[in-house]
């Protein structure tokens, strides 16, 4: 849903990256603003859901679970890749070519096209963790393909990195949720009984 928001929003930039005049930008900002206002409609209209009562547990596991931390902090990483398309790539179209300012909407569609037609084909494989770590390595591939300035070759670098560091993370998690559950101290076991 996020691609198919993207593109419907990424004709309309073009237009006003292309004109480049502040009535267009006035008029995106107040376009933007309206589809808020319809979210926020939608959201008030949808059925509201009791909230699940808490288990009880210990507060901020999550932030005692190692390998969890790690995952997260690798998925941020490969995260940005998402910032470069919709970001860095705009920004050097208008900034260091002579393309015409649309383009900046033709790549931004054609990227969510690809997304929206290819996304669950190339993801039909991945079905455990493992695989998830290792599909890390086809969009470092794909993000290397595009030749770039040394700057992109130095994300690219990090990109690497965290492909590299993913599978072993992975195992680390897997092995670590099957492990015997951590010993409690004195003051979590009266908390948690």
């Amino acid at each position: 849903m996020t691609n198919v928001g993207i593109s419907f929003g990424a004709v309309p930039a073009g237009w006003v990256v292309q004109v480049g005049t502040l009535t267009a930008y006035q008029l995106m900002v107040i376009g933007n603003a309206i589809a808020f206002v319809v979210s926020a409609v939608i959201l008030v209209l949808l059925p509201p859901l009791t909230p699940v009562p808490t288990t009880g547990g210990p507060r901020r596991i999550a932030l005692r679970d190692r390998p969890y931390l790690l995952l997260t902090a690798l998925d941020g990483i490969m995260a940005v890749q998402f910032k470069v398309l919709t970001v860095a790539i705009p920004l050097w179209i208008v900034d260091a070519t002579t393309a015409p300012h649309w383009i900046v909407s033709a790549t931004m569609l054609t990227g969510t096209v690809i997304v929206v037609a290819f996304q669950v084909r190339v993801g039909r494989d991945v079905d455990s963790p493992a695989t998830g770590a290792h599909a890390y390595r086809r969009a470092d591939v794909a993000f290397l393909i595009a030749r770039g300035r040394p700057g992109w070759y130095a994300v690219g670098a990090v990109f690497v990195l965290t492909d590299l560091a993913a599978p072993p993370a992975v195992r680390w998690a897997q092995h670590h949720r099957h492990a015997p559950r951590a010993r409690l101290v004195p003051a979590e076991r009266a908390s948690t009984a």
